[in-house]
């Protein structure tokens, strides 16, 4: 094996690989972010268990004519999510890992609610709803 390589067991060249990482970083660092807001965003907890599903909303209600809502897991747990709360989210809910983030896109002319529940324990989610 030449020497360039690292001594990786699957025999990768890993230097090649985190300068296209470092590559990608510099050119999305150079773009500026863009968020267009059509109403003021709504940020706020909820935690969801492996018990009851949670209702996911920002505020003390859904806000209403929302267009996107974003979650994030801040646990160390699995957390899935779903249309209903029904015990079903297990088997066929969206995963949300720990520590990712995922954001959902809304008709704000219908309402849809969204569920949550922990794979584990009690989960912290953070939503923002717009």
């Amino acid at each position: 094996m030449d020497s360039h390589f690292l001594n990786e067991p699957n025999g990768f060249d890993m230097s090649r690989i985190i300068a296209g990482l470092r590559d990608l970083t510099r050119e999305t660092a150079d773009k500026p972010l863009e968020l267009s807001l059509k109403a003021v965003p709504v940020i706020g907890q909820v935690t969801a268990t492996a018990g009851a599903s949670v209702l996911l909303k920002a505020g003390d209600s859904e806000l209403t004519n929302r267009s996107a809502m974003k979650i994030r897991n801040l646990s160390p747990y699995l957390v899935k999510i779903g249309p209903t709360s029904v015990n079903a989210i297990y088997q066929d809910g969206i995963p949300i890992d720990p520590g990712a983030t995922l954001t959902i896109s809304f008709d704000p002319a219908t309402a849809v609610s969204v569920y949550a529940r922990s794979q584990g324990g009690a989960a912290t989610l953070e939503v923002i709803e717009l």
